[in-house]
Order: C-alpha cells, then sequence, then structure tokens
C-alpha cells in the first residue's frame, strides 16, 4: 500500500498563504491546521462540534474522542490537539 505524501516547510508555508489569501482566511487556515496537526479528516472536520473542542467554561481540551459516527471507519478514536492547533482554535 503506498503511503501518503507528507508536505514539507516550504509547502506547508505556500498552503498556509493560500488559505490567508482566501475569502474566509480564519476558517480555511483552521481547517488545513486542523487536517495538519491533528490528522483530521474532512468529514471528520465537518462533523465537529463545539462540545467535542470546549468544555462547558469555554476552555479547551487537550484531547477529545471522535465518536463512531463522526469517523471514517466507523470507531471511536481519540484526537489530541497540539500547541499549534489549539492556538488556530
Amino acid at each position: 500500500m503506498l503511503q501518503a505524501h507528507k508536505l514539507n516547510e516550504a509547502q506547508f508555508c505556500r498552503v498556509l498563504h493560500y488559505c490567508r489569501s482566501r475569502r474566509h482566511p480564519l476558517r480555511d487556515t483552521t481547517i488545513f491546521l486542523a487536517s495538519f496537526y491533528a490528522g483530521l479528516r474532512a468529514k471528520e472536520i465537518t462533523a465537529l462540534k463545539l462540545g467535542d473542542v470546549f468544555d462547558e467554561a469555554g476552555n479547551m481540551w487537550e484531547q477529545f474522542i471522535l465518536g463512531a459516527e463522526q469517523s471514517k471507519c466507523r470507531q471511536r478514536r481519540t484526537v489530541y490537539l497540539n500547541q499549534h492547533l489549539r492556538k488556530a482554535l
């Protein structure tokens, strides 16, 4: 099975620059960073709810669990929010 290609630093910067030049730069940049840093698929990003990432007081979780209905393989999985993604969110 072939492995997915990884972005090098120059490609990463180009994608970020492109996201920031679009009509909705904050949204597009956040979607890209969620995909890159958390490994989330498009379907998983669109299925996220505020309660998945933030608690009732508005504090961000360090990790959260994607439910079976939110993930590709219909299996629950833990998603870790690293420092870069937490800053973007």
